[in-house]
This record gives structure tokens, C-alpha cells and sequence, in this order.
């Protein structure tokens, strides 16, 4: 897949069909830390990805599952590279004010 290229394909359901056939180099996970489910589905996506030696960006605004499951569980392979503030109104009054870029 090429930098003009990207997928679609629901990786947390099966993570391994895509990174079996597709040479990525690439994980981009953006505010996807809603509840606690997602947040286990994203570490195990995580776990896999670093198998197949990808580089992850996991971008969050700091909800609670992010922090509760995805930062406790990966805290030894994830650390936080950016910071930036967020000028969007909607996150704004939901107690948000900066989104995190995390990197493996």
C-alpha cells in the first residue's frame, strides 16, 4: 500500500487478514477511546500491529478508557509525543482541551 493508498477495512475485527497480505509501515488511530470495549479492541489492534513491526499514532483527547485501559496496559511500549489544543467548541464543552498524539 502506498502513501496515496490507505484502507477502510475494519481492523479490529480481525486485524491479521489485513496486515497478513497488505506491507504497511503505518498505524493511525485517531479518537476512537469511547467506552471500555473499544478501548480493549484498540489495545489487542496495538499489540498486533507492533508484531508486524508498525509504528502507531493514537491520537485521544484523554477520555477515561483512553487513560483507564489503553495507557495502563501499553504504558511500557506508548509514550506521548505531541500535545496539542483543541480549538474546536463541541470538545471544548466536553471538558477536553488538548488532544494527545501517541506514538509505539
Amino acid at each position: 500500500m502506498s502513501i496515496d493508498e490507505c484502507s477502510s477495512d475494519n481492523l479490529l475485527e480481525n486485524p491479521s487478514i489485513l496486515l497478513n497480505k497488505t506491507p504497511l509501515d503505518l498505524l493511525i488511530i485517531g479518537d476512537m477511546c469511547y467506552d471500555h470495549q473499544l478501548a480493549e479492541q484498540i489495545v489487542k489492534l496495538i499489540l498486533i500491529a507492533r508484531r508486524y513491526h508498525l509504528q502507531v499514532l493514537l491520537a485521544d483527547p484523554g477520555r477515561y478508557s483512553f487513560k483507564k485501559i489503553v495507557i495502563n496496559q501499553l504504558k511500557d511500549i506508548m509514550k506521548c509525543e505531541y500535545e496539542y489544543p483543541i480549538i474546536d467548541r463541541d470538545y471544548i464543552e466536553s471538558d477536553f482541551n488538548t488532544i494527545q498524539i501517541w506514538t509505539t
